[in-house]
């Protein structure tokens, strides 16, 4: 709880909500001493109040007219705790004024306030509009946000404001004020199909920031502005098939349409766009098979992050990738072990269909790639966590090899012999993709690694071997053994493993 500052001394201040009449009475007390005298004393007065939260809503009128108070600290606090109050879209009118104050935390503030409200007054919007052209650039911006929450009764009245927000976001000689505008149309989403243009304009000549806004805002306004994206991605400037490109990867498979286009923006000059193409290509999911030819030549990029977002992006195809898997499965000894994980994970999306990838996959599990999947940024990070080893390469291998099944006399093995890696994570992985593989030459190896070192593994060996059922009823004496394994979540996996096996195969719990 804040403090009142009376003339004195300070008297701690109690909300008591328990006790409507007090809390009423209390209120009251802070009410009055907005009107205090002493600065001091009224600026205490709208912070106690602000601890009240909603609950301080009685105390919105006297608090508007303490943002015109000769106090810079009576007003800030008067502002902040409104925000905390909140207001009512009909009063939002009389905190017009206090985005022309002197003070930027005052104007910030309150353009916070008005966006929070919800604007609907027709009156209210067009005198923020005019705010617009304000000579201070502070004044403008804090206008732009405050009109992000606005949406007047008038529909022309609305238009008018889209069509204010996109003049000052192409033409404010202040780059603040410009990306303030991008966002604050971006906040209207669809129903600011008529910036759209804007916006990409705004992407031609722009400040990094700003583009960034407009790049969000165009993502807001959605599918709606998906011809102009589709267009944006054929554009001569740089910036903005990059930004389209951007854009398409917020909307997901929404953009499917963008495909094609982002395609050939995998073969552009621009390493950024060609990163970025392949990843949005990616959030389309299966719908942007048509670019699957490029996105299998890039592989071979020079530049591993396009590598790495390509095999990223065919992974997030999944079965429609299938035909990516020859150069996946050749990918898996790329010379950067970033490209090697993101190879594996996508060899591991593609599932079943990528069992062809089974010898390339067992190969990085057993380590037999010595010469390549090298991490070449080595950091202090890297070194710490033993990254630079390659042990997470075996790691996304293991993962793979569960998850595409099949060529169970190659897979097998693999996985067995990765139960001795010297690394638990390796080890905890290969335990359970051999419970996903469910052959019966996996038993043995899983019963031994019921008593691993490393807990992790411990608990995956005991889930495996109730995941095979009926076909691991051999271990269940062994994983009586572990019941009261030191981890305590060894030992519950081990009872649950014991349950399923002895109900596939029809013992009695």
């Amino acid at each position: 709880m804040r403090c009142l500052l009376a003339a004195t001394g300070c008297v701690a201040f109690a909300l008591s909500v328990g006790l409507s009449g007090a809390f009423a009475d209390e209120m009251d007390t802070l009410v009055k001493r907005l009107g205090h005298p002493l600065a001091a004393a009224r600026q205490a007065a709208a912070e106690a109040i602000e601890d009240a939260g909603p609950g301080g809503r009685s105390a919105v009128v006297p608090l508007l007219r303490a943002l015109k108070d000769d106090s810079a600290d009576v007003r800030r606090a008067a502002i902040r705790t409104l925000g905390a109050v909140g207001i009512a879209p009909a009063q939002a009118d009389d905190m017009v004024a206090a985005l022309r104050d002197p003070d930027w935390m005052v104007r910030d503030q309150a353009a916070k306030v008005l966006a929070a409200a919800g604007i609907t007054s027709d009156a209210t919007a067009q005198a923020i509009v005019a705010l617009l052209k304000d000579g201070d650039w502070r004044v403008r911006r804090a206008a732009a946000f405050a009109l992000s929450g606005a949406r007047p009764a008038n529909e022309s009245v609305f238009a008018a404001m889209i069509e204010a927000l996109s003049e000052r976001l192409l033409n404010d000689d202040q780059w603040q004020i410009r990306s303030a505008a991008a966002f604050g149309l971006g906040r209207h989403g669809p129903a600011a199909r008529g910036a759209v243009t804007a916006l990409f304009d705004a992407l031609r000549y722009d400040e990094p920031l700003v583009a960034e806004a407009a790049v969000e805002a165009i993502g807001l306004v959605g599918p709606m502005a998906l011809g102009e994206i589709a267009a944006a991605l054929e554009e001569s400037f740089p910036t903005v098939r990059l930004g389209a490109a951007r854009v398409a990867g917020t909307l997901g498979p929404e953009a499917g349409m963008a495909a094609r286009p982002l395609g050939k923006a995998l073969q552009d000059r621009s390493v950024q766009l060609r990163r970025s193409a392949a990843l949005s290509l990616g959030a389309i999911g299966p719908a942007a098979a048509s670019a699957l030819p490029l996105l299998i030549a890039n592989l071979k990029d020079r530049e591993w992050s396009v590598r790495w977002a390509s095999a990223r992006a065919l992974g997030r195809l999944g079965g429609a990738a299938a035909a990516a898997v020859p150069a996946l499965s050749e990918a898996l000894q790329d010379s950067d072990s970033r490209v090697c994980e993101a190879v594996a994970f996508a060899l591991e999306g593609i599932g079943e269909a990528a069992q062809g990838s089974a010898p390339a996959l067992a190969a990085a599990v057993s380590g037999q790639f010595p010469a390549v999947c090298r991490i070449i940024d080595t950091t202090e990070t890297t070194r710490e966590s033993g990254m630079d080893t390659g042990w997470t390469i075996r790691w996304a291998a293991a993962r793979a090899l569960g998850a595409i099944g099949g060529a169970p006399d190659l897979t097998t093995p693999a996985l067995t012999r990765a139960l001795d890696d010297p690394v638990w994570q390796v080890r905890g992985v290969a335990a359970l993709s051999l419970g996903r593989i469910q052959t019966e030459a996996a038993i043995g190896p899983l019963v031994k690694a019921l008593t691993d070192e490393s807990s992790p593994v411990r608990k995956a060996a005991a889930t495996s071997l109730g995941d095979m059922g009926a076909t691991s009823v051999g271990a269940l004496s062994m994983l009586a053994n572990v019941l009261n394994d030191p981890d305590r979540a060894v030992g519950d996996a081990a009872r649950e493993a014991q349950l399923r096996i002895r109900r596939a195969a029809g013992l009695s719990d």
